[in-house]
């Protein structure tokens, strides 16, 4: 069983549901000390080895503060967060290595690790948008 995996059924478990309730994991759902050990647990360190497989050097010391750049510091840890580099519509679609790494590799693996919305997860969901 994958560390996600085992983590999911956890915290699944522990908020009253089991492989078989039919229940959907929602990273929402959680209370804020799931959500703090949900992170340190398993988003961190599937976030922190994907960022790192991208550009080791660069990702070398990925921590909460990553993605969490401003949240961090005011305790709030919401997102988007305006101290990550913010994006423009105009220059949609993002075709850089950067861009589409994001698209291909991170906002999947975030959809799978905080479980479903309407619409899914878009870039935004991190990223401020520069009107």
């Amino acid at each position: 069983m994958s560390r996600f995996s085992l983590g999911l059924c956890l915290v699944t478990m522990a908020c009253g549901g089991g492989e078989d309730s039919g229940e959907v994991f929602r990273f929402a759902d959680l209370s804020a000390e799931e959500k703090a050990a949900y992170m340190a647990t398993d988003v961190l360190p599937t976030m922190a080895a994907l960022f790192q497989s991208y550009d080791s050097e660069a990702y070398a010391d990925f921590s909460c503060d990553t993605c969490h750049v401003n949240g961090l510091t005011d305790g709030s840890y919401s997102m988007p967060d305006a101290g990550l580099p913010p994006l423009s519509e105009d220059k949609f679609p993002y075709e850089s290595d950067v861009g589409l790494f994001m698209n291909e590799e991170v906002l999947p693996t975030l959809n799978d690790l905080l479980g479903p919305t309407s619409g899914g997860r878009p870039c935004t969901t991190c990223h401020t948008l520069i009107e």
